[in-house]
């Protein structure tokens, strides 16, 4: 799969995007403006991602859903010039997420913490946020843990002119 969009909108839906057991790679990514990837919005789940290769947001806005992205078993998850706010629970709720960069975005009022992360899979896993704005909700801004079966695994943690 090898898909580049310059825009999707949803609201109201279960599912705002869904991509499931997909190799290549995803990419949404708008015209270099504030929201002009698209607004997804009231959604159950704004963007739910399991067991995909590359997927990448530039310029999207993702506001009031349940939770903002969804991630389990994604290889690369790269945000950019985004905004992620006011979901019921995690901005982005991430489970065995190899790799996530996320730059000049912004985080705020959401429910739990704004990226969650949990590894249950032994392996690898960097992680990269540079020059972003996240309002700590109820949850803290950012939580990564090991649980049962990821003990040993290799954590790479980046952060640069996050505030």
């Amino acid at each position: 799969m090898n898909i580049n969009l310059q825009s999707v909108s949803s609201n109201n839906a279960s599912t705002g995007i869904s991509l499931v057991s997909t190799s290549g790679l995803f990419a949404l990514f708008g015209n270099g403006t504030a929201a002009s990837a698209g607004t997804i919005q009231n959604d159950t789940t704004g963007i739910f991602l399991q067991n995909t290769g590359q997927t990448g947001f530039q310029w999207l806005n993702l506001n009031a859903n349940g939770v903002g992205i969804q991630s389990a078993g994604v290889s690369d998850l790269v945000i950019s010039n985004s905004t992620i706010t006011n979901s019921l629970s995690y901005g982005i709720n991430a489970q065995n997420t190899a790799t996530m960069s996320i730059a000049n975005s912004t985080f705020s009022g959401n429910g739990g913490a704004n990226i969650n992360g949990q590894f249950s899979q032994l392996g690898s896993y960097n992680y990269t946020f540079t020059t972003n704005t996240m309002t700590s909700g109820a949850g803290g801004n950012i939580i990564l843990a090991v649980v049962s079966g990821g003990q040993g695994s290799t954590m790479n943690f980046r952060t640069r002119e996050t505030s």
